[in-house]
C-alpha cells in the first residue's frame, strides 16, 4: 500500500489564497518588528561607539600627557647626570694627571683658589659668550697662570681651561693676540710632564684651526717644536702627546700652501714617516697619514718631494697591509693620500704607478670593500693615476681595474634599481617608496632607511651610492680613453652592460655618468667606415649605443638648452651614413674632470675633554662641594 507524499508549504500556499494572505501578512509584522529591532540596536551601538570613542580619547590624553611628564622628567634627570659625570670627570683628571703626580708636599689657598678657577672655566665654558671671556680677559689670566712654570698644579688646569675655550673661534686669534704663543712653546720645549705635553699640543692644534693664526704659528717655530715632540727627542712622549702634535701639524698644513712648502724645507715629511713605521695605534696613523696628504694638496712640488723623501713606498706597504673591512678609516686615508701624492704630475702619476703593489692593493680593495666610501675612494684614486696619463691607464686595465669597476657598476645600479624602479621617471622627482617594515629599532632614527635584498640602508647611504656610482663611471672612462684598453673591456662584455644599464635607469646624474664610460667605446668615423667598406658593423652599433645616447640627451639634459660637444659628436658619428663618414674628421675625446676632481685636504677638529654634553642653567659637582 502506497503512502502519498506529504505536500509542501510552498504548494500549499498556492493551493489555499486565505492561508497565503494569512503568511504574507505575518512576513510584513515580523519584518516590521526586526527593522525596529535593527533600529533601536543600530542606535544602541552608535551611542556605545562615540562613548567609547570619548573614552578613548581621554585616554590618549591622559597618557601623551603622562608620556610628555614622564619624557621631561627623564630629559630632565638625564641633563643633571651629565651633568654632574661632566663635573665628576673634569675633577678626575686634575687630582689624577696633575694633583696626585705632583711633587708639592701641601695645597696653598693661592694654588688652589688658581686651579678653582682654571677648572671652574673648564667646566663651564660653553654656559658664557665668547665675547664676555673676552672682555673679562680670562684668556689673559690663564696665559698669566701658565706662565708660573714651577707650579705643576696651577699651569696643568690653565692650560686644560685655555683648550676649553679655544673651542670658540673668536678666542683662537685673541689667544694668539695676548702673547699665548711664546708662553706655550716654552712649555713644549722645556716640560717633561705627559699632561702638560699633552695639553699644549692640543691647544696649538686648536689654535691652528684659524686661518689668521696658521702663518704666525709657522713662524713662531711649531714646527721645529711639534717635529722634535713627535718623535721624543727632549722626553718621553706617549700616544696621546704624539696624536695631538700630529694634529697641530694637520691642521697647520690645512689650506695653506705657505705652510706645505715649509714643511718640505723643514723636513717634517721624516718623522710623520717615522711614527709611520714604528707606531701601531690606528688613530694615530690615520692623522700621521692625512699630514702627508695634505702636504701634497694641490701642490706638485711638495708632492714630489714627498715621494722623493719615502712616503710613496711606505703608503704602499701599508695599503697592501690595511685591512679594508675592518680598518675603513685608515684605509680611506691612504688611498685619499695618495690620490693628492698624484699632483696633477704626470712623473708623480708614473711612479706612484709603478710602486708594485699600489694597482693590486686598489683593484681588491675596490672589489671586495663593502663600505661605499671606501669604494669611492679607491675609485678616485684609480682617477688620480690615470688622469691624463696613457702609462698608467693600460697599466690599471690590465691590473684587472676595468672589470673590477664594471662589477661595481652593475652592482650598484641594481641596488639604485631595487629602490628607485626602471618604471619611475625620476629617483630625483619622485620620494622613495619603502618595499619593507623596518625593524623596530630603526623606527626612532630620523634618517628614512630602505631595504636591499636582506640589508637596511639610511637616505644618505642611496646619495653615496650616486656619488660612487659617478666616480666608478668617470674613472673607467678615464681608462677606456686609451685604445689598447678597449680589447679588454670586449672580452667581458662591458659595452653591451653599459647600453642594458642606460635603458633601465632613469636618474639623470647616473644616466649622464653611464654615457661618460660609453663614449671613449665609440669609434672615429675613419674606423667606422673601415668596418662599413667590410660589411661588417662595430659593436656600438650592434648593441644600438646610439639609442641610449639620445635618451641621455633627452632625459639628462633636459634642463640644458644644448647638450655638450662630446655627447653631440658621439650621437652624430653613429648617425653618419658613409658619405658623410669619408669627408668627417675625427673629434678628440675629452677628459671629463678637472685636477681638483680628486683632491681632499684634511683636518682635525678638537673637542672638549669630556663626551657628555653641557646645559645651561644648572649647577655642577664642582660649585657646590665647597
Amino acid at each position: 500500500m502506497n503512502t502519498p507524499k506529504p505536500k509542501s508549504f510552498k504548494n500549499i500556499l498556492e493551493e489555499n489564497e486565505h492561508l497565503r494572505k494569512l503568511y504574507k501578512n505575518f512576513d510584513k509584522g515580523v519584518n516590521t518588528v526586526l527593522e525596529s529591532f535593527r533600529k533601536k540596536v543600530n542606535v544602541a551601538v552608535d551611542g556605545c561607539e562615540k562613548r567609547l570613542k570619548k573614552c578613548e580619547r581621554t585616554v590618549h590624553h591622559v597618557l601623551r600627557q603622562s608620556k610628555k611628564n614622564f619624557e621631561a622628567d627623564i630629559q630632565q634627570a638625564e641633563v643633571l647626570v651629565n651633568k654632574e659625570l661632566r663635573s665628576k670627570i673634569i675633577m678626575g683628571q686634575w687630582t689624577n694627571k696633575f694633583l696626585a703626580t705632583s711633587e708639592q708636599a701641601s695645597l696653598d689657598p693661592i694654588t688652589f683658589a688658581v686651579s678653582r678657577f682654571a677648572l671652574n672655566v673648564c667646566l663651564s665654558y660653553c654656559d658664557v659668550e665668547p665675547e664676555y671671556l673676552i672682555a673679562a680677559n680670562v684668556h689673559k689670566h690663564l696665559i698669566d697662570y701658565i706662565s708660573m712654570e714651577n707650579n705643576y698644579l696651577v699651569v696643568g688646569p690653565s692650560l686644560m681651561a685655555l683648550v676649553h675655550i679655544s673651542l670658540y673661534p673668536q678666542l683662537r686669534s685673541a689667544i694668539v693676540s695676548a702673547e699665548g704663543l711664546p708662553v706655550i712653546l716654552r712649555v713644549v720645549v722645556n716640560s717633561k710632564s705627559k699632561p702638560l705635553l699633552a695639553l699644549s699640543a692640543k691647544l696649538l692644534a686648536s689654535l691652528a684651526l684659524d686661518a689668521n693664526n696658521k702663518s704666525i704659528l709657522s713662524r713662531a717655530g711649531c714646527y721645529h717644536a711639534l717635529g722634535d715632540l713627535i718623535l721624543g727627542n727632549h722626553c718621553d712622549v706617549d700616544n696621546e702627546v704624539q696624536i695631538y702634535a700630529v694634529s697641530a701639524i694637520l691642521n697647520l698644513l690645512h689650506r695653506n700652501d705657505a705652510n706645505r712648502r715649509l714643511a718640505i724645507e723643514l723636513h717634517i715629511v721624516k718623522p710623520i714617516l717615522t711614527i709611520l713605521q714604528t707606531v701601531s695605534t690606528e688613530r694615530l696613523l690615520i692623522i700621521c697619514v692625512r699630514v702627508l696628504g695634505n702636504i701634497g694638496f694641490g701642490n706638485a712640488y711638495t708632492a714630489h718631494s714627498a715621494l722623493i723623501s719615502g712616503a710613496g713606498e711606505c703608503l704602499s706597504v701599508m695599503l697592501e697591509a690595511v685591512d679594508s673591512i675592518r680598518q675603513p678609516t685608515l684605509c680611506h686615508a691612504i688611498l685619499a693620500t695618495l690620490a693628492n701624492l698624484c699632483g696633477n704630475n704626470d712623473m708623480n702619476q708614473t711612479a706612484i704607478g709603478n710602486m708594485g703593489p699600489v694597482c693590486e692593493a686598489t683593484v681588491r680593495i675596490l672589489q671586495h670593500s663593502k663600505i661605499t666610501y671606501v669604494v669611492t675612494e679607491a675609485a678616485n684614486f684609480l682617477l688620480a693615476m690615470c688622469w691624463k696619463n696613457n702609462i698608467n691607464k693600460p697599466r690599471i686595465a690590465h691590473k684587472g681595474g676595468s672589470a673590477a669597476l664594471m662589477r661595481r657598476i652593475t652592482e650598484y645600479c641594481t641596488r639604485f634599481l631595487q629602490v628607485y624602479p626602471a618604471s619611475a621617471a625620476s629617483a630625483t622627482q619622485q620620494q622613495a617608496q619603502q618595499l619593507s617594515q623596518i625593524p623596530e629599532h630603526l623606527q626612532n632614527q630620523s634618517q628614512t632607511f630602505y631595504k636591499i635584498g636582506n640589508q637596511y640602508y639610511p637616505s644618505t647611504e642611496l646619495r653615496d651610492m650616486v656619488l660612487c656610482l659617478e666616480r666608478m663611471c668617470t674613472t673607467l672612462s678615464s681608462i677606456l680613453l686609451y685604445e689598447a684598453t678597449h680589447e679588454r673591456m670586449n672580452i667581458i662584455g662591458g659595452l653591451e652592460e653599459l647600453v642594458r644599464l642606460c635603458k633601465m635607469m632613469h636618474d639623470p646624474n647616473i644616466l649622464i655618468s653611464l654615457s661618460k664610460a660609453i663614449i671613449p667605446m665609440i669609434p672615429n668615423p675613419a674606423q667606422l667606415l673601415l668596418l662599413h667598406q667590410d660589411s661588417a658593423k662595430h659593436l656600438a652599433e650592434r648593441c644600438q649605443a646610439i639609442l641610449v645616447l639620445k635618451k641621455v640627451k633627452l632625459q639628462g639634459f633636459s634642463d640644458l638648452a644644448l647638450a655638450p660637444d662630446w655627447l653631440e659628436a658621439a650621437i652624430a658619428v653613429l648617425s653618419m651614413p658613409d658619405l658623410e663618414l669619408k669627408v668627417s674628421t675625427p673629434q678628440p675625446k675629452p677628459e671629463f674632470v678637472d685636477e681638483k676632481y680628486y683632491s681632499k685636504e684634511f683636518s682635525q677638529e678638537i673637542y672638549a675633554d669630556t663626551t657628555t654634553y653641557d646645559v645651561k642653567d644648572l649647577r655642577g659637582y664642582i660649585f657646590s662641594i665647597y
